[in-house]
């Protein structure tokens, strides 16, 4: 495969006005955006109300005993939607 470094640099060549911004995760905290864990727990917490069970206050426990998965945010996307532009959609209201 193409290094993914590579496929960026085409990327923004070919897209006048596109940028790449390299930020660490503190950034999004104070631009009050969640985080991938915040959204993992949201989602697991969506995921037990819609099949009618209470997390009480440990989301990742349920999740883990009902599923037999680590909660994870890759984990969570990946069985929750097929193709990218479903995870897009999925996590539009986050951002």
């Amino acid at each position: 495969m193409i290094d993914p470094i590579i496929s960026l640099a085409f990327t923004l060549t070919s897209n006048k006005g596109c940028y790449a911004l390299l930020l660490g995760s503190g950034i999004s905290r104070s631009a009050h955006i969640p985080t991938g864990w915040e959204i993992t727990l949201d989602l697991i917490k969506k995921i037990a109300r819609l099949s009618g069970e209470d997390v009480a206050d440990d989301p990742v426990s349920w999740f883990e005993k009902k599923f037999n998965k680590k909660a994870d945010y890759s984990v969570l996307l990946e069985a929750l939607t097929d193709a990218p532009s479903e995870r897009s959609n999925l996590l539009a209201e986050y951002f």
